[in-house]
């Protein structure tokens, strides 16, 4: 402790566990820790498009919290709106609906029977970085006294950001000694053809992936007045320490680094080591996971597993990518 270049909190789920014991193995600059991946984040999130609020916390957890997330990306919203004003208008009528279903339908299946063959990302794909909430601000914030929105408070008060923040870094033994570049990593999990994809999410999360509580976790814990609270209460966060969230896709073994922007330049060179290292330690968990995937000849390189484990979430015949 102490000589960390980076500092790497996880979720307790067992997929993680050999992606942390690649990346201690590939750096002594690196420690990993391990916690739910809620990272005490007890809050319900609704995104720019969702019309209802998810829980984003453990099943026995009652939520009385909400996080939202506003959306950066009107245009998105804009172009959405056309598609679906397009159908709406002109698939219901009799003989453009039927000229429609003929020719997207035919379309539909000379790409049914190139999925086959040559497997890609369609709209089946259940992706963990697809919502893309990383485009969204976070709405986490409330002021003292404000009441409840049907039944839930709209974001935290400093003095229980703060609470959780401490809460966490006590539990997995990290109240001292920061690395300069610390990452929250929250885990989701692509899947085509898998009824049950939100199995293979994070559990703690509900079954949904941990990219909102991961980021929420580091913006909260880069706030100058949570720091101070923190500081108050024996936890001392050095000005040189700055927490990142991120997304690690365990079928497709891709991370997603999230508010990279928010790094001042002097963690720029961490922020580009600390990929690397990841990516490495990513493409060596493929390989691993590569022993055990059936009907297939095991690869013999890291870069023909990385292609064997992502083209393995875009199967139709694949259930369990």
């Amino acid at each position: 402790a102490g000589h960390a270049q980076f500092q790497a909190i996880f979720c307790i789920d067992d997929r993680e566990c050999s992606v942390r014991r690649y990346l201690e193995e590939f750096s002594d600059s690196c420690e990993t820790f391990g916690t739910p991946g809620f990272f005490g984040i007890d809050a319900v999130y609704q995104g720019p498009f969702d019309a209802i609020s998810i829980k984003q916390c453990p099943v026995p957890v009652t939520p009385r919290h909400r996080i939202r997330g506003v959306s950066q990306a009107k245009r998105r919203l804009a172009v959405s709106r056309m598609e679906l004003n397009f159908w709406h208008r002109y698939a219901n009528k009799l003989w453009l609906g039927w000229i429609i279903s003929l020719v997207f339908g035919l379309v539909s299946l000379v790409r049914l029977v190139l999925s086959i063959h040559r497997p890609s990302k369609s709209f089946a794909t259940a992706s963990s970085f697809a919502a893309r909430e990383d485009l969204a601000d976070l709405h986490y914030e409330r002021l003292e006294g404000a009441s409840p929105v049907d039944g839930f408070f709209d974001g935290y008060t400093v003095k229980e950001m703060a609470e959780r923040v401490a809460r966490v870094l006590r539990q997995i033994g990290l109240p001292h000694d920061f690395a300069p570049l610390v990452a929250l990593v929250g885990h989701g999990s692509t899947s085509t053809n898998n009824p049950y994809f939100a199995a293979y999410d994070c559990g703690a999360c509900s079954g949904r992936p941990g990219l909102v509580n991961a980021r929420a976790f580091a913006l909260m814990a880069n706030r100058a007045d949570v720091r101070l609270l923190l500081k108050k209460n024996g936890i001392s966060v050095p000005e040189t320490t700055r927490f990142i969230g991120a997304i690690h896709d365990t079928a497709r073994d891709e991370l997603l680094l999230l508010d990279e922007d928010a790094l001042g330049a002097e963690h720029a060179a961490l922020r580009l080591s600390f990929r690397e290292l990841f990516t490495k330690a990513l493409a060596q968990n493929a390989h691993g996971r590569a022993r055990r995937f059936a009907f297939v000849d095991f690869p013999q390189t890291v870069q023909a597993a990385m292609r064997e484990a992502r083209l393995r979430t875009e199967m139709l015949f694949e259930p369990r990518p």
